[in-house]
């Protein structure tokens, strides 16, 4: 749940101006969902001097995009298993929801300072299991205090068809309602 110190722990990282320091501030740093979604209705309500932007999208692999061609009848066999083109096609399907990527991308920009700080995730970045990153759900940052890169390139490259970010911190991420669906499971 949100609370003014949980909010002001996420809106700190807006604070740093030397990049070791932010590194070992987000060590322990975990934001949760609500207070993220809070962050960005403050930069859009103009409540804390930063425009936001979002971009997102799909990525799904060219060989595993379905042609409405191979949307044919379901063929099954005598015992009412799956064969033929019905069987590739859900085969595909299944493949696309491994191997695709929604993309989401949150970028703050000061209008006083020319600040800017990149927040940026998919859909596996947020699984509990099998995740790659060791502590769990995560969110990548990276900001104006890495020399490599600058707004507008970095928002190129995250826009781009195959968008390659390197060096961006992962923070832990809580979302609050996967804690509340699971205390109504137990109730």
């Amino acid at each position: 749940m949100t609370t003014p110190e949980s909010f002001g722990k996420v809106l700190q990282l807006f604070e740093f101006d030397n990049k070791r320091e932010l590194e070992k501030y987000c060590r322990n740093l975990t934001i949760d969902s609500e207070d993220f979604f809070f962050l960005i209705v403050a930069a859009q309500q103009g409540l804390i001097g930063y425009s936001h932007r979002i971009h997102h999208r799909d990525i799904v692999p060219k060989e595993l995009r379905l042609e409405r061609s191979s949307l044919t009848p379901i063929e099954t066999d005598e015992t009412g298993k799956l064969k033929g083109r019905s069987l590739k096609y859900f085969r595909k399907v299944s493949q696309i929801f491994r191997d695709r990527r929604y993309l989401v991308g949150h970028m703050f920009a000061s209008r006083i300072n020319l600040q800017w700080h990149l927040f940026y995730f998919d859909q596996r970045d947020h699984s509990v299991s099998s995740n790659h990153w060791e502590h769990g759900p995560h969110i990548h940052f990276i900001n104006w205090l890495w020399p490599n890169h600058s707004m507008k390139s970095l928002w190129t490259e995250f826009i781009s068809e195959k968008p390659n970010i390197r060096g961006a911190l992962h923070i832990r991420y809580s979302d609050s309602r996967d804690v509340d669906d699971e205390y109504r499971a137990r109730a």
